[in-house]
Protein backbone atom coordinates (compact mmCIF):
# COMPACT_ATOMS: atom_id res chain seq x y z
CA UNK A 1 0.00 0.00 0.00
CA UNK A 2 1.40 3.71 -1.10
CA UNK A 3 1.79 6.11 1.81
CA UNK A 4 1.05 9.14 -0.83
CA UNK A 5 -0.83 12.21 -1.25
CA UNK A 6 -3.74 13.88 -3.09
CA UNK A 7 -2.67 17.02 -4.75
CA UNK A 8 -5.54 19.50 -5.79
CA UNK A 9 -5.71 20.84 -8.66
CA UNK A 10 -8.09 24.01 -9.17
CA UNK A 11 -8.94 24.65 -13.39
CA UNK A 12 -10.94 27.52 -14.13
CA UNK A 13 -13.99 26.72 -16.62
CA UNK A 14 -12.32 28.38 -19.48
CA UNK A 15 -9.28 25.75 -20.02
CA UNK A 16 -8.73 22.16 -19.74
CA UNK A 17 -5.57 22.31 -19.50
CA UNK A 18 -3.01 24.11 -16.03
CA UNK A 19 0.55 24.29 -16.41
CA UNK A 20 3.15 25.79 -14.21
CA UNK A 21 6.98 25.84 -14.59
CA UNK A 22 8.98 25.81 -11.65
CA UNK A 23 12.15 23.90 -10.14
CA UNK A 24 11.74 20.55 -8.03
CA UNK A 25 13.59 18.58 -5.63
CA UNK A 26 12.04 15.78 -4.38
CA UNK A 27 8.04 15.53 -4.48
CA UNK A 28 6.89 12.65 -1.89
CA UNK A 29 4.51 10.22 -3.17
CA UNK A 30 1.06 11.87 -4.89
CA UNK A 31 -1.62 11.54 -7.38
CA UNK A 32 -3.95 13.68 -8.96
CA UNK A 33 -7.74 13.40 -10.28
CA UNK A 34 -6.39 14.83 -13.52
CA UNK A 35 -3.85 13.91 -15.94
CA UNK A 36 -0.49 15.24 -15.74
CA UNK A 37 1.93 15.46 -18.23
CA UNK A 38 5.75 16.82 -17.47
CA UNK A 39 8.12 17.94 -19.44
CA UNK A 40 12.00 18.06 -18.57
CA UNK A 41 13.36 21.70 -19.62
CA UNK A 42 16.49 21.13 -17.26
CA UNK A 43 18.23 18.94 -15.17
CA UNK A 44 17.60 15.37 -14.65
CA UNK A 45 14.81 13.58 -12.45
CA UNK A 46 14.10 10.16 -11.48
CA UNK A 47 10.57 9.21 -11.69
CA UNK A 48 8.72 6.62 -9.62
CA UNK A 49 5.45 4.65 -10.72
CA UNK A 50 3.88 1.38 -10.45
CA UNK A 51 7.26 -0.01 -8.14
CA UNK A 52 9.36 1.34 -11.83
CA UNK A 53 11.67 3.75 -12.37
CA UNK A 54 12.73 5.87 -15.08
CA UNK A 55 15.20 8.68 -15.38
CA UNK A 56 14.25 11.33 -17.63
CA UNK A 57 16.85 14.04 -18.43
CA UNK A 58 16.64 17.39 -20.59
CA UNK A 59 13.51 17.42 -23.25
CA UNK A 60 12.22 14.03 -22.28
CA UNK A 61 8.08 13.47 -21.58
CA UNK A 62 5.94 11.55 -19.12
CA UNK A 63 2.55 11.17 -18.88
CA UNK A 64 0.51 10.17 -15.99
CA UNK A 65 -3.15 9.21 -15.65
CA UNK A 66 -5.81 10.26 -13.00
CA UNK A 67 -4.86 8.57 -9.47
CA UNK A 68 -1.79 7.00 -10.70
CA UNK A 69 0.50 7.67 -7.65
CA UNK A 70 4.24 8.77 -8.54
CA UNK A 71 6.78 10.11 -6.86
CA UNK A 72 9.65 13.01 -8.42
CA UNK A 73 13.32 12.70 -7.11
CA UNK A 74 15.84 15.46 -7.95
CA UNK A 75 18.57 17.95 -6.60
CA UNK A 76 17.70 20.60 -9.10
CA UNK A 77 15.34 20.07 -12.28
CA UNK A 78 13.06 22.47 -13.66
CA UNK A 79 10.10 20.84 -15.06
CA UNK A 80 6.94 22.13 -17.18
CA UNK A 81 3.84 20.34 -15.62
CA UNK A 82 0.64 20.17 -17.42
CA UNK A 83 -2.28 19.01 -15.89
CA UNK A 84 -5.21 18.13 -17.99
CA UNK A 85 -8.71 17.60 -17.03
CA UNK A 86 -10.73 15.50 -19.34
CA UNK A 87 -14.14 16.35 -17.73
CA UNK A 88 -13.90 19.84 -18.86
CA UNK A 89 -13.53 19.11 -22.96
CA UNK A 90 -16.84 18.74 -24.89
CA UNK A 91 -18.21 14.90 -23.35
CA UNK A 92 -19.61 14.14 -27.47
CA UNK A 93 -15.64 14.49 -28.33
CA UNK A 94 -14.04 12.64 -26.16
CA UNK A 95 -13.40 8.95 -26.84
CA UNK A 96 -15.31 5.98 -24.82
CA UNK A 97 -11.31 5.36 -23.11
CA UNK A 98 -8.44 7.30 -22.92
CA UNK A 99 -5.45 5.52 -21.42
CA UNK A 100 -1.84 7.07 -22.86
CA UNK A 101 1.30 5.38 -23.31
CA UNK A 102 3.44 8.65 -23.67
CA UNK A 103 7.23 8.32 -21.68
CA UNK A 104 9.95 9.70 -23.85
CA UNK A 105 12.28 7.24 -22.08
CA UNK A 106 10.91 4.16 -22.41
CA UNK A 107 10.02 4.42 -26.14
CA UNK A 108 12.68 5.06 -28.58
CA UNK A 109 11.26 7.04 -31.25
CA UNK A 110 12.31 10.19 -29.99
CA UNK A 111 10.63 11.82 -33.03
CA UNK A 112 7.32 10.62 -32.32
CA UNK A 113 7.47 13.42 -29.46
CA UNK A 114 7.83 16.15 -31.43
CA UNK A 115 4.44 17.69 -31.94
CA UNK A 116 3.80 16.87 -28.52
CA UNK A 117 6.40 19.29 -27.54
CA UNK A 118 5.06 22.66 -30.43
CA UNK A 119 1.88 22.12 -28.78
CA UNK A 120 3.50 22.43 -25.11
CA UNK A 121 5.07 25.24 -26.26
CA UNK A 122 2.40 26.82 -27.98
CA UNK A 123 0.47 26.78 -24.52
CA UNK A 124 3.59 28.60 -22.84
CA UNK A 125 4.04 30.98 -25.37
CA UNK A 126 0.32 32.36 -25.82
CA UNK A 127 0.42 32.82 -21.75
CA UNK A 128 3.86 34.63 -21.86
CA UNK A 129 2.08 37.79 -22.90
CA UNK A 130 -1.39 37.12 -22.25
CA UNK A 131 -4.40 39.08 -24.21
CA UNK A 132 -8.06 39.20 -24.70
CA UNK A 133 -7.76 36.47 -27.10
CA UNK A 134 -5.92 34.24 -24.87
CA UNK A 135 -8.86 32.03 -23.66
CA UNK A 136 -9.97 30.92 -27.13
CA UNK A 137 -6.21 30.31 -27.85
CA UNK A 138 -5.74 28.24 -24.91
CA UNK A 139 -8.95 26.17 -25.51
CA UNK A 140 -7.82 25.82 -29.21
CA UNK A 141 -4.78 24.59 -27.92
CA UNK A 142 -5.91 22.56 -25.41
CA UNK A 143 -8.28 20.44 -28.14
CA UNK A 144 -5.05 20.47 -30.41
CA UNK A 145 -3.26 18.59 -27.13
CA UNK A 146 -6.02 16.35 -26.60
CA UNK A 147 -5.77 15.33 -30.25
CA UNK A 148 -2.58 14.76 -29.99
CA UNK A 149 -2.43 12.28 -27.43
CA UNK A 150 -5.30 10.55 -29.08
CA UNK A 151 -4.16 9.97 -32.20
CA UNK A 152 -0.47 9.46 -31.14
CA UNK A 153 -0.15 8.17 -27.37
CA UNK A 154 -3.94 6.37 -27.03
CA UNK A 155 -3.97 2.48 -26.32
CA UNK A 156 -6.61 0.79 -25.25
CA UNK A 157 -8.16 0.91 -21.62
CA UNK A 158 -7.07 -1.79 -19.50
CA UNK A 159 -8.52 -2.48 -15.93
CA UNK A 160 -5.93 -2.65 -13.38
CA UNK A 161 -5.38 -4.19 -10.31
CA UNK A 162 -7.40 -2.08 -7.85
CA UNK A 163 -10.51 0.24 -8.51
CA UNK A 164 -9.46 4.06 -8.14
CA UNK A 165 -12.92 4.78 -7.28
CA UNK A 166 -12.57 2.47 -4.30
CA UNK A 167 -9.63 3.79 -3.13
CA UNK A 168 -10.52 7.09 -3.10
CA UNK A 169 -14.12 6.47 -1.55
CA UNK A 170 -12.43 4.57 1.35
CA UNK A 171 -9.88 7.85 1.44
CA UNK A 172 -13.01 10.15 1.87
CA UNK A 173 -14.81 8.16 4.76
Amino acid sequence: MYDSTYEMTDFDNHSPVRFFIHTIGSVPLHWHQCLELLYISDGTVTVTMKNTSFRLKEDDLILFHPYEVHALTASHCVIAAFQIQLNLFDKHVLPPSLRFDCCSVSDGRPERFDALKHLLAALIQANTEPDSCTPILNKSLSYALLHELVSSFGVEEYVEESDHSQTLSRMEE
